[in-house]
């Protein structure tokens, strides 16, 4: 037949050989095409479900890539800040104050963290004039692309350098600039974080990517590599690399997934990319194709060969059934299992329940559904780091397993939050009996990669059908005990009411208030005396923040305050209390002071100290006039920064005060460590003076007064509101007073009357 196609001649051969041997034949094709069909639709099948799990994979190493990148470039932002600051307190004349912030800046660029090498100053005439690594010389650096950047090109924002050559250390560099701007916003020189790009392609590998995968950072938008988790050295050194146009083009939709060819080459590369606003950086992580679909390509050349050796169609089709319905069965448990600990999710949650549920109404019980939040779990991710705190989870969910009933069913929900839900309870005291063991189960330190934490948890407890007939309502009634749980008491459990709900619909509309209350200017400040009891005339007023919402009027403090400081409303809130406080006191006489108090969550940002600063240069008020109230809050992380922070504080020139003190966790040791210049007497000691009970509260602000006096701190009493209490005080040696005695909370407009009230009416009470 020659080159003659054999399917042509199917027709001839078939009408020449008996009908049974033909019906045989065609049966056999018709087998045959069905089983090439079912091939190839599972092979594509395969092959999407391969590149899926390549993306995905990829997906989650380039978030914890991003995550990595912010958290960097976070630390060079505060830098930045500080450097501004020390410029700015060099151009107001504060030498001391610009020095201090300068040793705060070369601890910070000493220690490393996050490959910062040092932090450098760059003056408009292009030498450097001062760097956190000691003992380097005058260098011009008029011809480095991070300071044409700004002195030439005129780039505003971030910059971010390709690698150079330092001239100091003569290693690589990465060099993260941004303008520095003089009081009247000019140009006034570069601030330059020096980073490490080998140091940045070591933190890339410890994120410990799968074989095969390649993370990357590279410069938008040339697509520079700044650094790689794999041949880092040689990838610096070689000339500049840019990425494959299609990451260039994709990276302006700030995150996705893409397969290209780089190059021209023949390797296809499976990526997924995420390119913060915040940074001009995007980052990689990159699946070779060869690597990723190994797998399936090895079951391709089964299956192929398993097609060409195949005695009979029904045994090919057997095994093909075999392997599909093995997929769909692994496919179907991994929708329902947390990859991490191997938990159900909280898809499989939701459909437990429904059978669960219908069971409750036709023979009677209960279902509960107890949802758990790990305390402290962020500090340890936050401390620790993840790998610490994944082990942790499978740890915590290991011993909640083994607490639990095999009826019972434990899920993941996300993050901290593990849900049991328990069928066929009899009454409420069996959901309590269940929270106290899981709670007992916790209390014992939790031990992973040689860390030891003590976590503890809250409970949050629904029972069906008293708190609801479907899993959507039940899981969000829990989720509502369990916030109480956590706000009220945290370590304990608490039962859903349904006044729950009411104040929780009431807090999430407080709670978009508050996010309006700035921008339309509905928060204001009200003024309490301190009153000074050696020249008897008000020395100070203490600002308190005060929120006029519409239709309600003014919320209290202790309703708005916590729910800011959880939102982090309270760093713009608390910035424009700062601003507004330090503008109200520049109108006042030189000789009055104002206080302010400053959150938690205000003193753990970074830019605490330049916001500080920002304020007092907008305002004109010198430093000495401001009077900053940090809790015990602040104090109980007892760390390094915090030292530091409260030192660049006093270095501006402000005083620093510790409020409320003896009310929580108080020590000696606070007092000698940190360098405060007053402590505040909390009101509930202050009280017991003048009843003649001569009680503790007495023998703790006698106790209290006289340590300060020999540590030469000041001493203010809170809430003093009878005359006995305010002459017991002075009998004692306390420096100063404040409560309702002089006068209550009021308007700024009140303070020039203030200032006269609380001396006159007190010499009138004397006479």
């Amino acid at each position: 037949m020659g080159n003659r196609c054999v399917l042509a001649d199917l027709p001839r051969l078939m009408r020449a050989m008996p009908w049974r041997h033909g019906l045989a034949l065609w049966v056999w094709l018709a087998a045959t095409a069905i089983c090439a069909g079912g091939a190839a639709l599972y092979l594509h099948g395969q092959e999407r479900a391969a590149r899926l799990h390549a993306f995905v994979e990829a997906e989650a190493a380039a978030e914890t890539l991003e995550q990595l990148l912010l958290r960097v470039f976070e630390t060079v932002e505060s830098l930045h800040d500080l450097t501004q600051s020390r410029h700015s307190l060099r151009e107001a004349g504060n030498p001391a104050g610009a020095e201090a912030v300068a040793q705060h800046l070369a601890r910070i660029a000493g220690n490393g963290r996050f490959a910062v090498q040092q932090v450098s100053v760059i003056e408009p005439d292009g030498w450097m004039s001062w760097s956190s690594v000691a003992n380097v010389g005058p260098l011009w650096l008029g011809d480095r692309p991070h300071f044409l950047a700004h002195a030439q090109w005129g780039h505003a924002g971030l910059y971010v350098s390709p690698p150079l050559v330092s001239r100091i250390s003569g290693r690589a560099t990465v060099q993260a600039s941004r303008v520095l701007r003089d009081a009247a916003g000019g140009f006034a020189g570069v601030a330059v974080v020096s980073l490490d790009p080998l140091a940045l392609s070591r933190l890339l590998r410890d994120q410990g990517p799968q074989p095969g995968m390649v993370f990357r950072l590279r410069r938008l938008p040339d697509g520079a590599i700044l650094a790689a988790s794999r041949d880092a050295e040689a990838v610096l050194q070689r000339p500049p690399n840019p990425a494959h146009p299609a990451v260039i083009a994709a990276a302006t939709a700030h995150q996705g997934r893409l397969a290209y060819w780089p190059d021209g080459g023949e390797t296809e590369v499976l990526a997924a990319f995420r390119a913060p606003r915040e940074v001009p950086l995007v980052a990689l992580a990159a699946l070779d194709a060869a690597v990723a679909l190994a797998e399936y390509r090895q079951r391709r050349l089964l299956v192929l060969l398993g097609l060409g050796l195949a005695a009979g169609v029904g045994l090919l089709a057997a095994a093909m059934f075999t392997v599909n319905r093995a997929l769909r069965d692994r496919l179907a448990e991994e929708a329902v299992r947390d990859p991490l600990t191997g938990l159900f999710n909280r898809r499989h949650l939701t459909e437990a329940m429904r059978p669960a549920l219908g069971a409750t109404v036709r023979e009677g019980g209960l279902v509960g559904l107890l949802l758990l939040d790990l305390d402290r779990f962020k500090e340890v991710n936050d401390t620790l780091g993840l790998p610490v705190g994944d082990a942790i989870l499978c740890a915590v969910a290991d011993r909640l397993r083994g607490t639990l009933r095999d009826s019972d069913t434990l899920v993941r929900m996300s993050g901290d939050v593990f849900a049991v839900m328990v069928p066929g309870m009899r009454e409420a005291g069996d959901a309590a009996a269940l929270a106290a063991r899981l709670l007992a189960c916790l209390v014992q330190p939790v031990q992973a990669l040689e860390q030891s934490v003590v976590l503890g948890a809250s409970i949050g407890i629904a029972l069906a059908p008293l708190d609801g007939d479907s899993p959507e309502q039940l899981i969000r009634n829990a989720e509502i005990a369990l916030y109480r749980a956590k706000v009220e008491a945290r370590g304990q459990h608490r039962f859903f009411e349904p006044e729950m709900d009411a104040a929780m619909q009431a807090r999430r509309a407080m709670e978009v208030g508050l996010r309006d209350a700035l921008a339309k200017q509905e928060l204001e400040l009200h003024y309490q005396p301190l009153f000074d009891l050696k020249q008897w005339r008000v020395s100070g007023f203490e600002a308190l923040l005060r929120w006029r919402r519409p239709g309600i009027g003014l919320v209290s403090p202790a309703d708005f305050i916590p729910l800011a400081e959880e939102t982090g409303l309270i760093t713009p809130i608390g910035e424009w209390v700062l601003h507004q406080a330090c503008s109200d006191a520049a109108q006042w006489p030189a000789w009055v002071k104002v206080a302010v108090n400053l959150s938690p969550v205000q003193f753990r940002n970074a830019g605490a100290v330049p916001v500080v600063q920002a304020a007092l240069a907008a305002s004109g008020l010198k430093p000495e006039r401001l009077e900053l109230e940090i809790t015990e809050g602040v104090l109980l992380q007892d760390s390094e920064e915090t030292l530091q922070t409260l030192h660049a504080l006093r270095a501006l020139g402000a005083r620093v005060a510790l409020d409320d003190f003896g009310s929580g966790y108080s020590s000696l040791n606070y007092l000698l460590r940190f360098p405060f210049d007053k402590v505040k007497i909390d009101r509930s000691f202050v009280g017991d003076l003048g009843s003649g009970s001569g009680g503790e509260g007495t023998v703790i602000v006698r106790a209290i007064i006289g340590m300060c006096r020999n540590l030469n701190l000041a001493t203010t009493a809170e809430g003093v509101e009878t005359e006995e209490q305010l002459r017991r005080l002075t009998q004692e040696g306390c420096t100063e007073a404040q409560g309702y005695l002089f006068s209550r909370p009021r308007p700024a407009q009140d303070v020039p009357a203030m200032l006269e009230e609380p001396g006159r009416k007190l010499v009138k009470a004397a006479a």
